[in-house]
């Protein structure tokens, strides 16, 4: 990253005049300079398919939600650190002979905004960093952190686990319990489940202006408007714990235009698809015997679920999307999109035929665990 600013400077222009200022003071240059210039230099790697390794960036939150938000996750992401003495140190050797006015106030900003920028990184890629101490200016321990560093990129390529975070797009009729399933693969797998209809409802909640247009086509039964579905599933997808656990989709896509969203957008493309089959005549008898808790919000199937008091039964509701004329025109709008959905995804998809949860959990996680 060094290098990129000071080939900047070199070039005289605006940019590198400001970029020339910042480094003199020991102040961070700002992150819309640094993306920019990190942005074309992975642009140039990735076309020509090249491996490559970054040396400080990101260094705040900015900068790594920059990584995320176009889909690149690190094989590998390791933090030197070191303690503040050792820090302050080297910042004041590198600064001084800038002739700043207060030395020792800018060595401790530096420092300081140095410590908070790695802490929101910590935090964005929690459990998927590894950290390495340096404490001396030897070059006896430079090789052995360099040392370290080969260990830890030999290990990682030899790990059965998977190098991209999964993207699982869960699909099936209305009343295969997608949800339920999802919800446990997400436990389980420790990844992200999004659900369309979760994103709708809080989107509901909001009260503003796409509110009353969303809420009159889910009680109607219809489609809703593509720009609003794509706006909340973006927003939701390019968040952190997306981006680096991984996720499991419910809900989406359920319309050509929705599979050719996901499908062509590199980010958000599923690493697999599960196609829960059920039969027509096992839909409709779920769908006759679903039944909403208004109190928690689980659903609960008349005849199935063991758990289900007489408190509870007493407070159950059938949802609007149950009643016969609206469940009708899901289940056909599901017949009409699912052909295509198998066609366009088909060397990813994989079909399960099962009515146990624990078995179709199970199923999803051996299909998971193949595919890493």
């Amino acid at each position: 990253m060094r290098d990129l600013l000071q080939n900047e400077v070199k070039k005289k222009l605006d940019t590198g005049k400001l970029i020339e200022k910042k480094l003199k003071a020991g102040e961070m240059v700002d992150d819309e300079i640094v993306i920019d210039l990190v942005k074309k230099e992975m642009i140039k790697y990735e076309k020509d398919n090249k491996s490559y390794i970054i040396e400080g960036f990101p260094k705040n939150r900015v900068q790594a939600m920059f990584l995320q938000s176009v889909g690149i996750i690190p094989d590998n992401m390791i933090i030197l650190t070191t303690d503040r003495k050792f820090s302050e140190e080297s910042v004041n050797d590198r600064l001084k002979s800038e002739n700043l006015k207060d030395l020792k106030a800018a060595v401790k900003d530096c420092v300081d905004n140095s410590g908070l920028g790695l802490a929101a990184v910590r935090e964005l890629y929690k459990g998927f960093y590894a950290e390495i101490k340096k404490i001396t200016k030897e070059k006896k321990e430079q090789e052995l952190i360099i040392e370290d560093i080969a260990k830890i990129i030999r290990l990682k390529s030899r790990t059965v686990a998977s190098r991209k975070p999964p993207r699982i797009l869960l699909l099936g009729p209305p009343c295969s319990r997608k949800y339920e399933v999802a919800e446990i693969i997400a436990r389980k797998h420790g990844i992200v489940h999004v659900s369309i209809s979760d994103l709708l409802l809080k989107e509901i909640g909001n009260k503003n202006d796409n509110s009353q247009s969303i809420l009159a086509a889910i009680n109607s039964g219809e489609l809703i408007n593509d720009k609003f579905i794509l706006k909340l599933l973006e927003d939701r997808l390019y968040a952190s714990d997306c981006m680096i656990n991984g996720w499991i989709l419910t809900g989406f896509p359920k319309n050509n235009s929705q599979i050719h969203y996901l499908k062509s957008t590199k980010a958000f493309n599923p690493s697999k698809v599960i196609n829960l089959y059920l039969d027509d005549e096992v839909i409709a008898k779920r769908s006759a015997a679903r039944r909403l808790d208004p109190v928690s919000g689980k659903f609960y199937f008349i005849g199935e679920n063991k758990d289900l008091n007489k408190d509870i039964s007493a407070r159950l509701i059938v949802k609007n999307e149950d009643k016969p004329e609206i469940f009708e025109k899901r289940l056909n709008c599901w017949k009409k999109i699912s052909p295509e959905l198998e066609t366009v995804f088909q060397p990813k998809l994989e079909r399960i035929s099962e009515m146990n949860i624990e078995t179709i959990v199970e199923k999803i996680s051996d299909v998971m665990r193949n595919d890493s």
